[in-house]
């Protein structure tokens, strides 16, 4: 499951961080890193929690968040973001060009149909020697290589928006999906961001899995080689 739910469509739902390791992760990639800014830009922002937090710790003068979900971008609002309503898979995104000196993309890219667009419009937003922090599943994590050995749909991919199909534990009963639609591993998201006007500067594996001792302690390993961890994150700046 997805660490952060945003939204791309309208939902009666308020999204929020639910890992609080990718979360302290992402905090610690950007203290370790100086990350600083003026202008910070939330893509997929939610409710605003996360990128509140991110920008007290980068010290942004201005913060604006953007999102689709109308009641998540109400709490953003009176948490002092400045919020707008954008579909992120073909809407233009309300800022000039060359605006920002970061920008934000938290688990956003896999629940997206047009993430060509959305990368386009971030680049654009964007400062030139501006950075990108993004953030989405691996799908060349070490449990999905075993997975799809052993013959299963990997962890964070669906097949099915009410059963859960393929997958070790079969649930006859209907459940949530949370909607991954586009699934990069390290490679592919490296070639992304260079086809879209990035450099890659830095990639970071993320642990993500919250239950059983000894389950958490074999992510945390491989959260150490980001081409296996459960989750990447990485630091990219615009280019061109």
């Amino acid at each position: 499951m997805s660490a952060f739910h945003h939204f791309t469509s309208e939902e009666d739902h308020v999204s929020a961080p639910s890992l609080p390791s990718l979360r302290a992760k992402l905090l610690k990639v950007l203290r370790c890193n100086d990350v600083k800014a003026n202008r910070l830009l939330d893509v997929g922002c939610g409710d605003g929690s996360l990128t509140v937090e991110v920008a007290k710790l980068i010290k942004a003068n201005e913060v604006y968040g953007i999102d689709y979900a109308s009641k998540a971008l109400e709490i953003a609002t009176e948490r002092g973001i400045k919020t707008a309503r954008v579909d992120l898979n073909c809407e233009r995104f309300p800022f000039p060009d060359d605006y920002f000196d970061v920008a934000l993309a938290i688990e956003v890219l896999e629940h997206l149909t047009n993430t060509d667009h959305m990368l386009n419009e971030t680049r654009r937003v964007l400062k030139k020697g501006g950075l990108l922090v993004l953030s989405t599943p691996n799908l060349c994590s070490y449990v999905n290589r075993i997975l799809v050995m052993l013959g299963y749909l990997p962890f964070n991919y669906e097949v099915s928006q009410k059963w859960r199909v393929g997958k070790p534990i079969r649930n006859k009963m209907p459940y949530n999906a949370v909607g991954h639609l586009r699934l990069y591993n390290l490679r592919a998201l490296k070639d992304h961001l260079e086809v879209s006007g990035f450099k890659l500067v830095r990639a970071y594996g993320a642990s993500i899995i919250q239950y059983n001792k000894v389950a958490k302690a074999v992510d945390r390993f491989f959260e150490h080689i980001p081409g296996l961890a459960s989750d990447i994150i990485v630091l990219s700046k615009r280019v061109r």
